[in-house]
């Protein structure tokens, strides 16, 4: 017999009441909230935003909290910018995401093997990186860097869209349709239901 899939309006109500407030404010404004360089400004603004609230969803998914995420953005946007210089920017990238990963495997290390909760972690390492952001300014030469202007070239909303798309059908594909996703849900609903009698 197959399985009737059914529509998970919890998750989609946020979504609805997104929509709603759209439609409220564009008439409030009488349409220009919904004028195209509107739209294209609050879309080119919010996309860092998006992507980095599609990695929060996994952590969401363990039932844990990441207080570190900015920082870690910060420590990687800093380092990309002293690289930039005198790297090309396939080297800026990769050592942004190389960061990314490692801070996101210390995390993982201490709640993991350790049993340190996740938000004391996060904001032990968060306090942490701050220093380490600090650091490497102070290492800079006269305090100026030099810039490439060719990574300019990928600051397009045309690419920055792609890279959106990509990441939100990567991320519901892990987290609706692969084993992993069910994994880390299990996870997260086994917490909530020890927590909900007392064992946590």
């Amino acid at each position: 017999m197959r399985k009737k899939y059914r529509i998970a309006w919890g998750s989609i109500a946020p979504v609805l009441f997104i929509l709603f407030l759209i439609i409220v404010l564009a008439v409030l404004t009488e349409g220009r909230l919904i004028q195209s360089n509107t739209l294209k400004s609050l879309l080119t603004q919010s996309i860092g935003y998006l992507i980095g609230g599609l990695g929060m969803i996994f952590v969401m998914a363990l039932g844990e909290i990441d207080m570190s995420m900015g920082v870690n953005v910060a420590l990687s946007c800093v380092t990309a910018t002293v690289l930039v210089g005198e790297q090309g920017w396939l080297a800026v990238v990769l050592c942004s995401m190389v960061i990314g990963a490692l801070i996101g495997a210390v995390n993982g290390l201490f709640v993991a093997l350790f049993h340190v909760q996740g938000f004391m972690v996060t904001i032990a390492l968060q306090i942490g990186l701050r220093g380490a952001i600090k650091g490497i300014f102070l290492l800079i030469p006269d305090g100026r860097i030099t810039f490439n202007q060719e990574i300019l070239k990928f600051n397009t909303l045309s690419i920055k869209l792609t890279i959106l798309i990509i990441a939100v059908l990567a991320v519901v594909y892990l987290m609706e349709f692969s084993p992993y996703g069910s994994k880390l849900k299990a996870v997260g609903k086994v917490k909530c239901v020890l927590l909900c009698q007392g064992y946590l």
